[in-house]
């Protein structure tokens, strides 16, 4: 992993156009003397100064209290994510519709065809019934929503992904009798997942492949991959906590 992280740095600190990194790292030179980058530079840094790869790719806004920008995705780098599970017919359920989208373009990177869910809840868990879907990929707030269709099944979905920022444990506890696995994926829109976690009062996470994550007033996240805007020492605005075998708790700062 070292050296994919040597050359993912270099191949960003000489990209002709793109300068959100190089102006942020100065002279730096060794990876932990990098500064750290947050969801402020990437709103203050104008789109095609932080565009590091072309392809073929969707964009989404990302809002956040203080401001929104644009996060751009490419879609192999979109089925690289761990967002859900193989299964035959799967559902993409999320309160923002943009994050729906997304999660069902990672289902066709990975030969499903994918059903997207409607805003309203009815209509969502009416096309569910319908179609009997055997697995969800959806957000807390969603899920919640969703609770009456999954009360209503005689036999439990293959898998649950609740892919989101929302650390609450009900969201997994009120799911697990519902699913033959039921999965928390830890993710922020702009980048990605980077922990992932099974139904636990007290849910202890597991740090994702080829993420390295520091803890420097907060946890800082590394994702060794050359995406369309990577992520090198971004401040991903959680707090947590190194346990056994490299596992973490986490905790919104």
């Amino acid at each position: 992993m070292e050296k994919e992280l040597e050359n993912l740095i270099e191949a960003i600190r000489t990209h002709p156009r793109a300068d959100l990194y190089r102006t942020a790292w100065g002279n730096s030179s060794t990876f932990d003397a990098l500064p750290v980058v947050s969801r402020a530079d990437m709103a203050a840094t104008p789109l095609d100064r932080r565009l590091y790869k072309e392809g073929r790719g969707m964009a989404k806004i990302v809002h956040t209290p203080i401001s929104s920008f644009i996060s751009i995705w490419d879609f192999s780098d979109i089925g690289a994510e761990p967002f859900g599970i193989a299964s035959s017919r799967p559902m993409s359920n999320f309160s923002d519709p943009r994050e729906g989208i997304e999660k069902a373009m990672w289902c066709y990177e990975h030969n499903m065809v994918p059903l997207i869910g409607e805003q309203s809840p009815s209509v969502a868990i009416l096309a569910a019934r319908v179609c009997d879907i055997d697995s969800l990929i959806t957000d807390s707030r969603s899920l919640s929503a969703f609770l009456p269709y999954l009360q209503e099944r005689t036999t439990p979905l293959e898998c649950i992904s609740v892919v989101d920022d929302d650390l609450s444990a009900a969201a997994l506890t009120s799911a697990a009798k519902f699913a033959k696995r039921v999965r928390l994926v830890l993710a922020l829109p702009e980048i990605g997942a980077f922990a992932e976690t099974t139904p636990d009062m007290y849910p202890t996470f597991s740090v994702l492949p080829n993420c390295i994550l520091q803890e420097e007033d907060g946890l800082i996240l590394t994702k060794i991959a050359h995406l369309v805007t990577p992520i090198i020492r971004y401040r991903t605005g959680f707090t947590g906590l190194l346990g056994k075998n490299g596992a973490r708790t986490f905790a919104l700062a």
